[in-house]
Protein backbone atom coordinates (compact mmCIF):
# COMPACT_ATOMS: atom_id res chain seq x y z
CA UNK A 1 0.00 0.00 0.00
CA UNK A 2 2.89 2.42 0.62
CA UNK A 3 3.88 1.65 -2.95
CA UNK A 4 0.37 2.02 -4.68
CA UNK A 5 0.52 5.70 -2.69
CA UNK A 6 3.59 6.87 -3.16
CA UNK A 7 3.06 5.73 -7.02
CA UNK A 8 -0.44 6.68 -7.86
CA UNK A 9 -0.53 9.70 -5.90
CA UNK A 10 3.01 11.16 -5.88
CA UNK A 11 3.53 14.27 -3.42
CA UNK A 12 1.46 12.54 -0.50
CA UNK A 13 2.55 12.12 2.95
CA UNK A 14 3.77 8.31 3.36
CA UNK A 15 1.81 6.02 5.76
CA UNK A 16 3.28 5.47 8.74
CA UNK A 17 3.45 1.64 9.54
CA UNK A 18 2.44 0.89 13.37
CA UNK A 19 1.78 -2.59 12.79
CA UNK A 20 3.71 -5.23 15.01
CA UNK A 21 4.24 -9.17 14.10
CA UNK A 22 2.21 -10.71 16.93
CA UNK A 23 0.06 -8.17 17.84
CA UNK A 24 -3.49 -8.31 18.70
CA UNK A 25 -6.32 -5.16 19.22
CA UNK A 26 -5.31 -5.63 23.00
CA UNK A 27 -1.60 -5.13 22.37
CA UNK A 28 -2.44 -1.84 20.42
CA UNK A 29 -4.45 -0.33 23.07
CA UNK A 30 -1.47 -1.35 25.59
CA UNK A 31 1.14 0.80 23.15
CA UNK A 32 -0.92 3.42 22.10
CA UNK A 33 -0.12 6.37 23.89
CA UNK A 34 3.34 5.65 23.31
CA UNK A 35 4.11 4.29 19.73
CA UNK A 36 0.78 5.69 17.65
CA UNK A 37 -0.30 8.76 19.08
CA UNK A 38 2.89 10.56 18.89
CA UNK A 39 1.99 10.37 14.92
CA UNK A 40 -1.36 12.44 15.14
CA UNK A 41 -2.80 10.49 11.79
CA UNK A 42 -5.26 12.33 10.14
CA UNK A 43 -6.79 8.52 8.62
CA UNK A 44 -6.07 5.28 10.34
CA UNK A 45 -6.78 2.07 9.09
CA UNK A 46 -6.78 -0.63 11.73
CA UNK A 47 -6.97 -4.36 11.19
CA UNK A 48 -6.70 -7.32 13.55
CA UNK A 49 -8.30 -10.50 14.28
CA UNK A 50 -5.42 -13.01 13.56
CA UNK A 51 -3.69 -13.46 17.13
CA UNK A 52 -6.92 -11.95 18.70
CA UNK A 53 -9.20 -15.20 18.82
CA UNK A 54 -6.89 -17.46 20.99
CA UNK A 55 -6.26 -20.06 18.18
CA UNK A 56 -5.35 -22.40 20.94
CA UNK A 57 -8.65 -22.54 21.98
CA UNK A 58 -9.92 -24.18 18.54
CA UNK A 59 -7.03 -27.49 18.87
CA UNK A 60 -9.00 -30.78 18.25
CA UNK A 61 -8.38 -32.04 21.90
CA UNK A 62 -10.63 -28.82 23.31
CA UNK A 63 -13.60 -28.92 20.49
CA UNK A 64 -17.08 -29.21 21.90
CA UNK A 65 -16.09 -28.85 25.65
CA UNK A 66 -18.12 -25.88 27.28
CA UNK A 67 -15.40 -24.00 28.83
CA UNK A 68 -13.92 -24.02 25.52
CA UNK A 69 -16.89 -22.58 24.01
CA UNK A 70 -17.26 -19.68 26.57
CA UNK A 71 -13.41 -19.35 26.04
CA UNK A 72 -13.77 -18.66 22.45
CA UNK A 73 -16.86 -16.21 22.79
CA UNK A 74 -14.88 -13.95 25.69
CA UNK A 75 -11.86 -14.04 23.22
CA UNK A 76 -14.08 -12.51 20.47
CA UNK A 77 -16.10 -10.59 23.05
CA UNK A 78 -12.57 -9.00 24.26
CA UNK A 79 -11.25 -8.13 21.16
CA UNK A 80 -14.47 -6.14 20.28
CA UNK A 81 -14.27 -4.48 23.20
CA UNK A 82 -10.73 -3.46 22.01
CA UNK A 83 -11.50 -2.58 18.19
CA UNK A 84 -14.39 -0.30 19.87
CA UNK A 85 -11.62 1.67 22.58
CA UNK A 86 -9.36 1.99 20.06
CA UNK A 87 -11.46 3.87 17.44
CA UNK A 88 -12.31 5.86 20.34
CA UNK A 89 -8.69 7.02 21.29
CA UNK A 90 -8.22 7.58 17.66
CA UNK A 91 -11.06 10.08 17.30
CA UNK A 92 -10.17 11.83 20.46
CA UNK A 93 -6.80 12.12 18.83
CA UNK A 94 -8.16 14.02 16.02
CA UNK A 95 -7.84 11.35 13.87
CA UNK A 96 -10.37 12.72 10.36
CA UNK A 97 -10.86 9.58 8.81
CA UNK A 98 -10.99 5.78 10.31
CA UNK A 99 -11.32 3.01 8.32
CA UNK A 100 -11.55 -0.33 9.81
CA UNK A 101 -10.58 -3.96 7.96
CA UNK A 102 -11.87 -6.71 8.42
CA UNK A 103 -9.58 -9.77 9.51
CA UNK A 104 -7.78 -11.67 7.13
CA UNK A 105 -8.29 -15.29 6.28
CA UNK A 106 -7.07 -18.50 8.38
CA UNK A 107 -6.68 -21.12 5.93
CA UNK A 108 -8.66 -23.98 7.40
CA UNK A 109 -9.99 -24.95 3.77
CA UNK A 110 -6.72 -26.31 2.34
CA UNK A 111 -5.14 -29.66 3.25
CA UNK A 112 -1.41 -29.39 4.11
CA UNK A 113 0.15 -32.51 5.31
CA UNK A 114 2.07 -31.02 8.08
CA UNK A 115 0.43 -29.22 10.90
CA UNK A 116 -2.85 -29.46 13.23
CA UNK A 117 -6.22 -27.61 11.19
CA UNK A 118 -7.84 -25.41 13.66
CA UNK A 119 -11.60 -26.09 12.11
CA UNK A 120 -13.55 -23.24 13.54
CA UNK A 121 -11.34 -20.45 13.61
CA UNK A 122 -12.20 -18.85 10.63
CA UNK A 123 -15.54 -18.60 11.72
CA UNK A 124 -14.11 -16.35 14.70
CA UNK A 125 -12.44 -14.29 12.24
CA UNK A 126 -15.58 -13.96 10.17
CA UNK A 127 -17.09 -13.05 13.40
CA UNK A 128 -15.05 -10.73 14.55
CA UNK A 129 -15.22 -8.84 10.79
CA UNK A 130 -18.66 -8.46 11.15
CA UNK A 131 -18.58 -6.92 14.54
CA UNK A 132 -16.09 -4.57 12.77
CA UNK A 133 -18.79 -3.69 10.25
CA UNK A 134 -20.99 -3.27 12.84
CA UNK A 135 -18.92 -0.68 14.98
CA UNK A 136 -18.32 1.17 11.92
CA UNK A 137 -21.91 1.62 10.95
CA UNK A 138 -22.72 2.32 14.33
CA UNK A 139 -19.79 5.30 14.41
CA UNK A 140 -19.95 6.58 11.22
CA UNK A 141 -16.51 5.79 9.88
CA UNK A 142 -15.45 3.69 6.94
CA UNK A 143 -15.19 -0.41 6.63
CA UNK A 144 -13.53 -2.73 4.44
CA UNK A 145 -14.34 -6.34 3.93
CA UNK A 146 -11.12 -7.60 2.90
CA UNK A 147 -12.10 -11.35 5.07
CA UNK A 148 -15.04 -12.09 2.98
CA UNK A 149 -13.35 -12.26 -0.39
CA UNK A 150 -10.11 -12.97 0.38
CA UNK A 151 -12.06 -15.97 2.12
CA UNK A 152 -13.40 -17.09 -1.08
CA UNK A 153 -10.97 -17.20 -3.36
CA UNK A 154 -9.08 -19.13 -0.82
CA UNK A 155 -12.11 -21.73 -0.78
CA UNK A 156 -11.77 -21.34 -4.79
CA UNK A 157 -8.35 -22.67 -4.98
CA UNK A 158 -8.71 -25.53 -2.20
CA UNK A 159 -11.22 -26.66 -4.08
CA UNK A 160 -8.97 -27.24 -6.83
CA UNK A 161 -6.52 -28.63 -4.76
CA UNK A 162 -4.24 -25.64 -4.65
CA UNK A 163 -2.65 -23.54 -1.79
CA UNK A 164 -1.87 -20.53 -4.14
CA UNK A 165 -2.57 -17.29 -1.23
CA UNK A 166 -1.79 -18.98 1.99
CA UNK A 167 1.39 -20.64 3.44
CA UNK A 168 1.64 -24.14 5.34
CA UNK A 169 1.09 -22.32 8.50
CA UNK A 170 -2.45 -21.43 7.53
CA UNK A 171 -2.36 -18.44 8.62
CA UNK A 172 0.38 -15.50 6.74
CA UNK A 173 -0.49 -14.81 3.45
CA UNK A 174 2.20 -15.33 0.43
CA UNK A 175 3.24 -12.47 -1.86
CA UNK A 176 0.19 -13.77 -4.46
CA UNK A 177 -1.92 -13.13 -0.81
CA UNK A 178 -0.79 -9.80 -0.70
CA UNK A 179 -1.40 -8.74 -3.96
CA UNK A 180 -5.08 -10.20 -3.61
CA UNK A 181 -5.13 -8.19 -0.21
CA UNK A 182 -4.10 -5.03 -2.09
CA UNK A 183 -6.57 -5.76 -4.83
CA UNK A 184 -9.66 -6.19 -2.36
CA UNK A 185 -8.62 -2.84 -0.30
CA UNK A 186 -7.52 -0.18 -3.65
CA UNK A 187 -11.13 -1.06 -5.29
CA UNK A 188 -12.61 -1.27 -1.88
CA UNK A 189 -11.69 2.09 -1.27
CA UNK A 190 -12.49 3.43 -4.87
CA UNK A 191 -9.06 3.48 -6.55
CA UNK A 192 -9.86 5.22 -10.37
CA UNK A 193 -9.00 1.87 -12.08
CA UNK A 194 -5.60 2.54 -14.91
CA UNK A 195 -3.08 5.21 -14.52
CA UNK A 196 -3.23 7.48 -17.83
CA UNK A 197 -5.26 6.99 -20.76
CA UNK A 198 -4.21 8.85 -24.05
CA UNK A 199 -6.51 8.70 -27.26
CA UNK A 200 -4.94 10.35 -30.38
CA UNK A 201 -6.07 10.50 -34.03
CA UNK A 202 -4.51 10.18 -36.67
CA UNK A 203 -6.28 13.54 -37.99
CA UNK A 204 -4.77 15.72 -35.24
CA UNK A 205 -7.46 14.91 -32.77
CA UNK A 206 -5.64 14.21 -28.78
CA UNK A 207 -7.55 13.51 -24.94
CA UNK A 208 -5.75 12.58 -22.29
CA UNK A 209 -6.87 11.26 -18.99
CA UNK A 210 -4.81 11.53 -15.66
CA UNK A 211 -1.80 13.05 -18.12
CA UNK A 212 -1.42 15.91 -20.19
CA UNK A 213 -0.09 16.05 -24.11
CA UNK A 214 1.55 18.93 -25.89
CA UNK A 215 3.67 19.82 -28.81
CA UNK A 216 1.21 16.91 -30.95
CA UNK A 217 2.96 16.91 -34.41
CA UNK A 218 1.60 14.66 -36.82
CA UNK A 219 3.33 13.72 -40.51
CA UNK A 220 2.83 10.58 -42.70
CA UNK A 221 3.20 7.75 -40.65
CA UNK A 222 4.41 9.67 -37.87
CA UNK A 223 2.85 11.01 -34.63
CA UNK A 224 5.24 12.86 -31.89
CA UNK A 225 3.65 14.09 -28.88
CA UNK A 226 4.86 15.05 -25.37
CA UNK A 227 3.60 13.10 -22.23
CA UNK A 228 3.25 14.12 -19.04
CA UNK A 229 1.59 11.71 -16.42
CA UNK A 230 0.20 12.35 -13.28
CA UNK A 231 0.60 9.04 -11.97
CA UNK A 232 2.75 5.72 -12.56
CA UNK A 233 1.57 2.38 -12.58
CA UNK A 234 2.36 -0.21 -9.89
CA UNK A 235 4.33 -3.15 -10.32
CA UNK A 236 3.60 -6.81 -8.28
CA UNK A 237 6.49 -8.52 -7.56
CA UNK A 238 7.49 -11.90 -9.75
CA UNK A 239 6.67 -13.67 -7.19
CA UNK A 240 3.00 -12.69 -6.83
CA UNK A 241 2.32 -11.83 -10.25
CA UNK A 242 3.74 -15.74 -11.12
CA UNK A 243 1.45 -17.38 -8.78
CA UNK A 244 -1.53 -15.25 -9.30
CA UNK A 245 -4.57 -16.95 -10.98
CA UNK A 246 -6.10 -14.85 -14.35
CA UNK A 247 -8.94 -13.03 -12.76
CA UNK A 248 -6.58 -11.54 -9.86
CA UNK A 249 -4.10 -10.64 -12.88
CA UNK A 250 -6.92 -9.09 -14.80
CA UNK A 251 -7.69 -7.37 -11.68
CA UNK A 252 -4.20 -5.89 -10.76
CA UNK A 253 -4.22 -4.60 -14.61
CA UNK A 254 -7.35 -2.99 -15.13
CA UNK A 255 -5.98 -0.78 -11.67
CA UNK A 256 -2.72 0.06 -13.38
CA UNK A 257 -3.05 0.53 -17.14
CA UNK A 258 -2.01 3.03 -18.93
CA UNK A 259 -3.30 3.06 -22.29
CA UNK A 260 -2.31 4.48 -25.49
CA UNK A 261 -4.82 4.37 -28.35
CA UNK A 262 -4.15 5.56 -31.65
CA UNK A 263 -6.96 6.12 -34.47
CA UNK A 264 -6.81 6.28 -38.07
CA UNK A 265 -3.48 4.79 -39.06
CA UNK A 266 -3.04 3.41 -42.23
CA UNK A 267 -2.58 -0.51 -42.38
CA UNK A 268 0.87 -1.94 -40.99
CA UNK A 269 2.93 -2.23 -37.69
CA UNK A 270 3.77 0.85 -35.67
CA UNK A 271 6.58 1.18 -32.90
CA UNK A 272 6.93 3.31 -30.32
CA UNK A 273 9.70 5.01 -28.65
CA UNK A 274 9.73 7.09 -25.51
CA UNK A 275 12.24 9.01 -24.67
CA UNK A 276 14.33 7.28 -27.47
CA UNK A 277 13.79 3.70 -25.98
CA UNK A 278 11.74 1.53 -28.49
CA UNK A 279 8.55 -0.12 -26.55
CA UNK A 280 6.56 -1.83 -28.67
CA UNK A 281 5.51 -2.54 -31.42
CA UNK A 282 1.84 -3.27 -32.87
CA UNK A 283 -0.94 -3.50 -35.62
CA UNK A 284 -3.19 -0.52 -36.72
CA UNK A 285 -5.87 -2.77 -35.63
CA UNK A 286 -4.00 -2.89 -32.04
CA UNK A 287 -3.54 0.80 -31.78
CA UNK A 288 -7.05 1.55 -31.98
CA UNK A 289 -8.09 -1.06 -29.68
CA UNK A 290 -5.20 0.12 -27.58
CA UNK A 291 -1.77 -0.80 -26.21
CA UNK A 292 -0.93 -1.07 -22.30
CA UNK A 293 2.02 -0.03 -21.30
CA UNK A 294 1.89 -0.53 -18.01
CA UNK A 295 3.53 -4.38 -17.85
CA UNK A 296 5.67 -3.59 -20.54
CA UNK A 297 9.14 -3.54 -18.56
CA UNK A 298 10.95 -1.86 -21.36
CA UNK A 299 8.63 1.48 -21.05
CA UNK A 300 10.83 4.20 -18.82
CA UNK A 301 7.61 4.43 -16.65
CA UNK A 302 7.57 1.12 -15.78
CA UNK A 303 11.25 1.48 -15.06
CA UNK A 304 11.05 4.10 -13.48
CA UNK A 305 8.00 2.60 -11.10
CA UNK A 306 10.15 -0.28 -10.46
CA UNK A 307 12.65 1.61 -8.55
CA UNK A 308 10.58 3.35 -6.75
CA UNK A 309 8.93 0.00 -5.91
CA UNK A 310 12.90 -1.02 -4.89
CA UNK A 311 13.49 1.54 -2.52
CA UNK A 312 9.97 1.51 -1.15
CA UNK A 313 10.73 -2.00 -0.38
CA UNK A 314 14.20 -1.42 1.64
CA UNK A 315 11.87 1.52 3.38
CA UNK A 316 9.51 -1.03 4.45
CA UNK A 317 12.24 -3.93 5.90
CA UNK A 318 14.10 -1.02 7.42
CA UNK A 319 10.87 0.19 9.24
CA UNK A 320 10.28 -3.28 10.18
CA UNK A 321 13.64 -4.01 11.10
CA UNK A 322 14.46 -0.92 12.94
CA UNK A 323 11.51 0.64 14.30
CA UNK A 324 8.58 -2.03 14.59
CA UNK A 325 10.56 -5.30 15.45
CA UNK A 326 12.39 -3.46 18.56
CA UNK A 327 8.74 -2.51 19.64
CA UNK A 328 7.21 -5.97 19.42
CA UNK A 329 10.10 -7.62 21.02
CA UNK A 330 9.41 -5.45 24.07
CA UNK A 331 6.66 -6.36 24.32
CA UNK A 332 7.35 -10.17 23.87
CA UNK A 333 10.64 -9.52 26.45
CA UNK A 334 7.95 -7.95 29.12
CA UNK A 335 6.14 -11.58 29.13
CA UNK A 336 9.32 -13.67 28.57
CA UNK A 337 10.51 -11.84 31.67
CA UNK A 338 7.37 -12.25 33.65
CA UNK A 339 7.28 -16.09 32.80
CA UNK A 340 11.12 -16.77 33.77
CA UNK A 341 10.52 -14.64 37.22
CA UNK A 342 7.65 -16.83 37.53
CA UNK A 343 10.06 -20.16 37.63
CA UNK A 344 11.94 -18.71 39.57
CA UNK A 345 15.04 -17.20 37.54
CA UNK A 346 16.94 -14.14 37.46
CA UNK A 347 16.01 -11.72 34.94
CA UNK A 348 18.33 -8.53 34.11
CA UNK A 349 16.68 -5.07 34.73
CA UNK A 350 18.14 -3.43 31.64
CA UNK A 351 16.10 -4.90 28.70
CA UNK A 352 19.36 -4.93 26.09
CA UNK A 353 20.60 -7.36 28.73
CA UNK A 354 17.68 -9.26 29.27
CA UNK A 355 17.44 -10.04 25.70
CA UNK A 356 21.02 -11.02 24.91
CA UNK A 357 20.18 -13.87 28.42
CA UNK A 358 17.38 -14.81 26.57
CA UNK A 359 19.25 -14.99 23.08
CA UNK A 360 22.06 -16.81 24.70
CA UNK A 361 19.91 -19.41 26.35
CA UNK A 362 19.05 -20.12 22.67
CA UNK A 363 15.27 -21.31 24.20
CA UNK A 364 11.52 -20.47 23.19
CA UNK A 365 10.29 -19.31 19.72
CA UNK A 366 12.71 -18.70 16.93
CA UNK A 367 10.80 -16.03 16.04
CA UNK A 368 10.66 -13.82 18.98
CA UNK A 369 14.50 -14.97 19.35
CA UNK A 370 15.42 -13.09 16.09
CA UNK A 371 13.04 -10.18 17.44
CA UNK A 372 15.51 -9.79 20.26
CA UNK A 373 18.79 -9.66 18.11
CA UNK A 374 17.15 -6.55 16.38
CA UNK A 375 16.42 -5.26 19.38
CA UNK A 376 19.96 -5.31 20.13
CA UNK A 377 21.14 -3.96 16.72
CA UNK A 378 18.16 -1.15 16.72
CA UNK A 379 17.35 -0.50 19.62
CA UNK A 380 18.98 1.71 21.21
CA UNK A 381 18.83 5.52 21.38
CA UNK A 382 22.29 5.20 19.02
CA UNK A 383 20.65 2.72 17.18
CA UNK A 384 17.20 4.71 16.82
CA UNK A 385 19.20 7.79 15.51
CA UNK A 386 20.97 6.34 12.95
CA UNK A 387 17.75 4.27 11.60
CA UNK A 388 16.25 7.84 11.61
CA UNK A 389 18.79 8.92 9.31
CA UNK A 390 18.43 6.18 6.93
CA UNK A 391 15.09 6.35 6.73
CA UNK A 392 15.42 9.73 6.15
CA UNK A 393 17.67 9.58 3.50
CA UNK A 394 15.71 6.44 1.59
CA UNK A 395 12.64 8.96 2.00
CA UNK A 396 14.86 11.63 -0.11
CA UNK A 397 15.80 8.84 -2.60
CA UNK A 398 12.29 7.62 -2.99
CA UNK A 399 11.14 11.04 -3.68
CA UNK A 400 13.36 11.91 -6.05
CA UNK A 401 13.05 8.63 -8.10
CA UNK A 402 8.92 9.24 -8.01
CA UNK A 403 9.14 12.41 -9.53
CA UNK A 404 7.50 12.12 -13.00
CA UNK A 405 9.37 13.56 -15.95
CA UNK A 406 7.95 14.69 -19.11
CA UNK A 407 8.13 12.20 -21.84
CA UNK A 408 8.74 12.43 -25.53
CA UNK A 409 6.24 9.51 -27.81
CA UNK A 410 7.09 9.36 -30.98
CA UNK A 411 5.26 6.28 -33.68
CA UNK A 412 6.50 5.63 -36.72
CA UNK A 413 5.67 3.17 -39.16
CA UNK A 414 7.63 0.02 -38.53
CA UNK A 415 9.67 -0.32 -42.18
CA UNK A 416 10.98 -3.65 -41.07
Amino acid sequence: MTDVSTLRWPGRRRWVNCGISGDSAAGALARFEADIAPHRPTQAFVMFGMNDGNRGLYERHLKGTDGNATARSQAIAAHNASMATLVDRLRALGTREIILISPTVYDQYTRHEAGDNLIGYDEALAEMGAAAQALAERTGIGFIDLHTPFREAVQTEAAAGQATYIGEDRVHPLPVGHLLMAVIILEALGTPAGVARTELHADGCAVAENATITDLTITLNRLEWTYAARALPCIASADAWAAAPTPLQAAWRALNCEIVTIRGLAAGAYELTVDGQRVVIATEAEWAAGVDLSGNPRAPQVVQATEVSRLTEARQQLTIAGLRNPTAARMFLKWDCQGLRQRGGVVPEDEIAAARQFIAAGEGNPYILDLYKDLLKYGSAAGQVETAAQLAALDAAIEQAAAIPVRRFVVTKNSD
